[in-house]
This record gives C-alpha cells, sequence and structure tokens, in this order.
C-alpha cells in the first residue's frame, strides 16, 4: 500500500544520498576523473551496493536496513564533530 510504497522512497533517496556521499570521499575536490572512477561511484566503490549485499545473502529489506543505519550513524557523526 502507500506505507510500503513511502518506505520505498525513502529508502531509494538515502541510497542515492549514500552514494553521492560515498563517491565524494577520498576527492579533495569531489572530481572524479577516470571512467573507470565514475562507472564504480557511492555504494559499489565499497563493495556495499544492491548486488554485493545480495551476494552476500541480504534481501531488499536488509539491505534497505544496512543503508538506514550509515545513514543515520553518519548523520550522528557528524553532528558530534560538529559539537566538538
Amino acid at each position: 500500500g502507500a506505507h510500503r510504497q513511502s518506505n520505498a522512497m525513502k529508502g531509494r533517496a538515502i541510497q542515492n544520498w549514500l552514494n553521492h556521499t560515498l563517491a565524494q570521499a577520498g576527492k579533495p575536490d569531489g572530481a572524479i576523473s577516470s571512467t573507470a572512477a565514475k562507472q564504480m561511484q557511492g555504494l559499489s566503490q565499497f563493495g556495499i551496493d544492491n548486488a554485493a549485499l545480495e551476494k552476500l545473502g541480504l534481501d531488499s529489506e536488509s539491505a534497505e536496513r544496512v543503508y538506514r543505519a550509515m545513514f543515520v550513524y553518519s548523520q550522528g557523526l557528524h553532528a558530534v564533530l560538529q559539537e566538538a
């Protein structure tokens, strides 16, 4: 129903945020230079995209939980660092 659709949209938004954030990791200017790097951005660069998690035996619901946890903890870490 509508609740499940809403959760799916939230899950995609979190996944997009993680992809964007991880793609910026380790790049001082945020630029992605090579074609190979462009093909392997964000979650896939770190081996935690949906396909990699599926190979580890996680279903899509479990993968979404992993992404939510990463999002929540990264936001919490950011807040703690801002307060320091």
